[in-house]
């Protein structure tokens, strides 16, 4: 493809980087198990939005701006933790739980508001903005006439390998969901469980 440099190699590292177990792996999961396949997918749409946005701001140069600045770049990393011990804390004590029970329906669960949660999970992780500023440049061929569409190229290509292994983690985590709907009070065990993990991931991110 015009404008890019070791394609084959930038393949390759499409797929390890999505293997590599990471924060939105586990955010991914435990929301597949808790809520099941449909919650799955729409946070890993979600999740691939936020990366396309990192996308679009690397290759405008804003990432850079994180990069320049440790004040950004902490303002950033702090807002994304502790949205996420939001989240935690907001499962954690939701009584309801999101999984049918044998003495209760399942409560309704907004499609946007899971989709949204997933952009801003990965929208507000500095860290992500600043691994497609370091990782897209190596692949992108200085004398590129257009650099800015060959960055933009380069990003959907990674967010549409990420779309497929995504998949592949929800159908296989939300099959787990159906065990914990045959169980007295699992909806709100689940609940705990996936609580606990958003307020772990939000400590680790606001920490390191």
């Amino acid at each position: 493809m015009e404008g890019i440099v070791n394609l084959p190699l930038f393949l390759v590292s499409c797929v390890a980087l999505n293997v590599m177990p990471g924060p939105d792996t586990i955010y991914l999961v435990t929301r597949s198990i808790a809520q099941g396949r449909r919650a799955g997918l729409l946070s890993s749409w979600g999740l691939c939005t936020g990366a396309l946005v990192h996308t679009f701001a690397a290759a405008l140069g804003l990432s850079a701006v994180l990069s320049a600045s440790a004040h950004a770049f902490s303002a950033v990393k702090y807002a994304g933790a502790v949205y996420l011990i939001y989240l935690g804390v907001k499962t954690f004590f939701d009584k309801s739980g999101p999984l049918p029970t044998d003495n209760e329906p399942a409560a309704p669960v907004s499609g946007c508001r899971i989709f949204f949660q997933g952009i801003l999970v990965d929208v507000l992780n500095p860290k992500v903005a600043l691994f497609f500023l370091a990782f897209l440049p190596q692949f992108i061929d200085h004398r590129a006439p257009n650099k800015f569409a060959t960055f933009l190229l380069l990003g959907a290509i990674l967010v549409l390998f990420s779309l497929v292994w995504e998949g592949i983690l929800v159908l296989g985590s939300s099959r787990l969901s159906g065990y914990f709907t045959r169980n007295e009070n699992s909806g709100r065990r689940v609940n705990r469980v996936a609580g606990s993990i958003f307020v772990s991931l939000g400590v680790r991110m606001g920490l390191v």
